[in-house]
Parts: structure tokens; sequence; C-alpha cells
């Protein structure tokens, strides 16, 4: 500790520790107002630095989880869009009940019969506009095949119950109600010697019309049927080969041959075909009888009961969501809590800190402008 002496002056040691204390008052003054400025206990490491690591993973606990409960929020919004598809779904298979219904009595005549399959056909195409056109942000929600949907919602990324998942079973309009009635448009296979016009069923032509030459070569003392669409249509050979007997299906280039039975085609025997593409037009339900409007209520009532399904469990999934939001909203608040308690400034202690330090700050600075004047009283020497 310093000492004080009035008569040396060259060190005014009063005045020195003085300044130093005025000086620690100005921080810690300056340290309280800016934890007033800021609202936060802890605005460097160096204030606490255990107390700092802590909020720190604590805010990003809390941050993580409100972009989990944002998630949330995102998955119960796809799992609406599907639902309101589900449920327009719903309307127009229903309609399809009652028009199929009204076609199983035979007070319905003939042509009344092809109105009503007309309007089926197209509610059908509805279906199916309905079904692919479903997405959100890109994501088609039902398709032939069943679609898993994963969502994060909690802030873990090790954690299992943090990431939700949700499959839909395949749902389009062939698994609910059948595939719809294909229309192929192809020429007669030209006659030639030893193959007594055996029948060539062509389907699945692809996305454009093709010609197609076939001809029968011998192969090893095996028959085999050539084909060419002349284009090598992308395929790395033109001519594919496959050994032929009768009955047997033959593809090449996405057409399907189907060889009917018949005589044995003969070497280097060839004719050409034309093929369009295979469409498909309608739906298969037919209410053309009786007995045919009952088959097909069947396969409505079938679908209806499959698509229940489907809204339920996106029903179940909905609920989960919800009681997982509640559960993350209430550990955010915890959370939050927690890192208050931590780093949060309280305005109340801090202000009555600051008017101490005030009191002490002028004290200080009384007490140095006294220390300053001190060694004037030398001069009453000389």
């Amino acid at each position: 500790m310093g000492f004080g002496d009035s008569t040396r002056i060259n060190t005014n040691i009063q005045s020195l520790q003085a300044y130093a204390s005025l000086q620690k008052t100005n921080a810690r003054l300056g340290n309280h107002q800016l934890r007033l400025a800021t609202g936060s206990r802890i605005n460097t490491a160096e204030d606490d630095s255990a107390g700092y690591s802590i909020a720190k993973k604590l805010e990003a606990k809390v941050r993580g989880q409100a972009q989990a409960l944002s998630n949330i929020g995102d998955a119960k919004s796809m799992l609406t869009v599907a639902e309101g598809s589900l449920n327009s779904v719903m309307d127009i298979l229903q309609t399809m009940k009652e028009k199929a219904v009204q076609a199983a009595n035979d007070s319905m005549g003939t042509e009344e019969r092809k109105a009503i399959k007309s309007q089926l056909d197209e509610l059908y195409t509805e279906i199916n506009d309905v079904l692919t056109s479903t997405e959100f942000n890109g994501t088609k929600l039902f398709g032939a095949s069943s679609t898993t949907l994963n969502f994060q919602v909690g802030a873990s990324g090790t954690e299992a119950t943090d990431n939700f998942v949700l499959t839909i079973d395949a749902l389009d309009v062939t698994s609910l109600l059948g595939a719809g009635t294909s229309t192929t448009s192809y020429s007669a296979a030209t006659d030639v010697s030893g193959w007594n016009g055996g029948t060539v069923a062509v389907s699945n032509a692809g996305s454009a019309a093709q010609t197609l030459t076939l001809s029968v070569v011998d192969n090893s003392g095996t028959l085999e049927l050539h084909w060419d669409d002349g284009t090598n249509n992308g395929v790395a050979s033109a001519n594919l080969t496959q050994a032929i007997a009768d009955g047997d299906t033959l593809t090449a280039n996405g057409v399907e041959f189907t060889i009917a039975p018949g005589g044995t085609p003969a070497d280097g025997e060839s004719f050409t075909i034309n093929v369009t593409e295979s469409t498909t037009t309608g739906s298969n339900l037919t209410v053309d009888s009786n007995t045919n409007a009952r088959a097909s209520i069947a396969t409505i009532d079938s679908a209806i009961q499959t698509l229940s399904n489907n809204l339920a469990k996106l029903g179940d999934a909905q609920n989960r969501l919800s009681f997982k939001q509640e559960n993350l909203q209430t550990s955010m608040n915890n959370y939050e809590a927690a890192r208050s308690r931590i780093i949060d400034a309280d305005f109340a202690k801090e202000q009555m800190e600051i008017v101490k330090l005030q009191i002490l700050q002028q004290t200080g600075t009384a007490a140095l402008a006294q220390a300053n004047a001190a060694p004037q009283a030398v001069l009453s020497l000389f």
C-alpha cells in the first residue's frame, strides 16, 4: 500500500490511488450501463465464461426448436393439402357410386347407360388429374408407389423421436378403380408363307408412331424373330433377337408382340407392321347391364374404403403433429427461461449498482481533486 508525504511533490501517491480507484469505478459503471443497454448480464465470454458457454448452448437449442416448430407447421400444411385433394376425390367417388347405382336399375335403357358410362369415364379422368397434380413445394404426394415423408420435428439430429416419418400408400386412379381401357392402332400382320396368319398383338408402343420390320431367320438351328424400327430408337442395336414359339411374348423398343398359335414361320420370311402409341381412355367400370353395374358399385365401394383409410391415416398424423407442436412449445419456453436466468440482466439490481457507482464516481472525482491540490501546501515553505 502506498503512503503519502506532503513534503514530497514529485510523486503524488494520494492522487495516484484516487485516480486508480476512480478508473475502477468508471469501468464497473460502464459495464453495468452496457448491461442495461443490451439487456444481457453476459455480453462477452470475459464476463462469465461458464455462463456464456451454457447460455449459447441453450440458445442454439431454442433456435433449433423454433425451426422445428416451423417445420411442424409446414408439415401440417402439406398434409392439409393432401387431405383436401382426397376429400375432392371422395366427393367424386360418391358421385360415381350414385351413377353406378342408377345404372344398375333396369329402368335404364341402353342409351341412358351409355350416358352414365360416359360420365363415369370423365369422373375417372378427373380423379387421375386431382391425384397426379397434388404436390407441395414440388413434391408429389400421391402416385403409383408409396411416398415416404420425413419431417424434422426436433432440434436433435441423433434422436429418433425428432424425425417423424409418414408413409402415404400408393394411391392413384389405377390402384383405386383399376386400369382404364387401352386402345392401340396397328395394321394386321402380312401373311407370309409358313406364318399362317399368326396374330401380332401390339401394346405400349412408346411416345410416337413407329414402323417396324419383322423378319424370321435361322440362327444356329433356332428360328428367331428379328425386328428393326429403322431409326435405332436409342438402343445399342436396331436389330434385336429372341427365339420364338407359339404363344411367346416378345418385347423390343417398348413394343410388345404376342405370337398367337399358328404355323411355324420359315427362315427368311418378313413383314412390316405399323404401330402407334397405346392410349388409355376412360375407366374399366362398365354399367351396360345390371350385373356389370353391380360389379362397378363394388369396385367404387372398395375405392371409397381405401380412400377413407388414407384420410384416417392423414388425420392421425396431423393429430400427432399437433401434440408434438404443443410439447415443443412448452419445451422451448422452459429452455428459454433457463437461458434467461443465466444471461439476462436484472434491471432493478443493475440500476441499484449504477446509483452506488455514480456516488463513488463523484466522491472519487472529489478525492482526486483534493489529492491534486494537497502538494500546493509546500509553497508555504518558500
